[in-house]
């Protein structure tokens, strides 16, 4: 009987120690958090930004010549943004008359990564002026498209007759803008 009751004795310890729960204390605190936002936009030029035609001899003077700027620039934008290009107007190193502007055409060649909102478009062949012209319109906020831009030059006779070694410069300017 001894027995029976050193067992039962230690079944309840037993089952004593597995329901015993222990109860820890706790506390809890709270942190604000808070996200602000401020519009974004900006225009980053990467690599080589020259833009150089040069016509040695009188073949070159007959056929379209381009200058090909991959990864010309990066745009940047917490919202739908708009470029367009224009230029100053051309300046001569000897004092000759410039040709018009818009003997240099401008085309997106690619956008990566693609573009692909609703009424995205980017013009092609876009004649330099002073006043600038849309080159993309409606592109999708990002954080970093990619733009490989190409400079055409499709008709080089505006240049016949201008003086040798003679250098025509000007600033092409790309701008930015959001809705």
């Amino acid at each position: 009987m001894k027995r029976n009751l050193l067992i039962t004795a230690a079944v309840l310890v037993v089952m004593t120690l597995i329901n015993f729960k222990a109860s820890a204390q706790t506390h809890t605190g709270n942190v604000a958090l808070d996200i602000t936002l401020t519009d974004a936009f900006e225009i980053v030029f990467t690599g080589d930004q020259g833009v150089h035609f040069t016509y040695p001899n009188a073949v070159d003077y007959s056929a379209s010549k381009s200058v090909s700027k991959p990864a010309h620039f990066k745009v940047i934008s917490t919202k739908p943004y708009s470029v367009t290009v224009g230029a100053t107007a051309f300046t001569s190193s000897n004092a000759s008359t410039p040709p018009a502007l818009s003997i240099v055409e401008v085309s997106v060649a690619a956008a990566l990564p693609v573009l692909a909102s609703p009424g995205f478009t980017v013009a092609t062949q876009v004649p330099l002026s002073t006043g600038g012209a849309p080159l993309i319109a409606a592109a999708s906020p990002s954080t970093g498209t990619v733009f490989d831009i190409l400079y055409t030059i499709p008709n080089a006779s505006t240049l016949l007759n201008k003086p040798n070694n003679t250098v025509f410069t000007t600033s092409v300017l790309y701008t930015v803008t959001t809705p």
